[in-house]
């Protein structure tokens, strides 16, 4: 085989692992950002609750600010949290699928993946 032409089958095996990693670092990114969302809301949810049932505040739904009460803004935040902490389980296990496709892949083709430190 000339220097010039990789193996097709590299070729495909690069995709394939880069296919992997790229989903990986996607479910993980959102994790993140999922994660950071539930901290903000927690914060929010701890200073509602101290505060009166009837005081003003502001609740943002698609862009736009619409005016409630702490204590109508206080069971959504709830339903919110609870919602986004189901999303990050569920990423979670999306994330063990792909870890045990990918090792499935690897030994399947018997591909050996080799640090560039290496």
């Amino acid at each position: 085989m000339s220097e010039g032409k990789p193996n097709p089958n590299q070729e495909l095996f690069q995709k394939q692992y880069d296919e992997f990693q790229e989903t990986l670092e996607a479910l993980n990114n959102k994790i993140g950002q999922l994660q950071g969302d539930i901290e903000e809301h927690n914060i929010v949810l701890k200073t509602i609750t101290t505060a009166p049932k009837d005081r003003k505040c502001f609740h943002m739904i698609g862009g736009v600010l619409i005016e409630k009460t702490a204590g109508e803004v206080e069971p959504t935040l709830k339903t919110n949290v609870t919602k986004m902490n189901e999303a990050v389980e569920n990423l979670k296990n999306e994330i063990q699928n792909t870890h045990k496709q990918f090792e499935d892949w690897k030994k399947k083709t018997g591909v050996k993946i080799v640090s560039a430190n290496e």
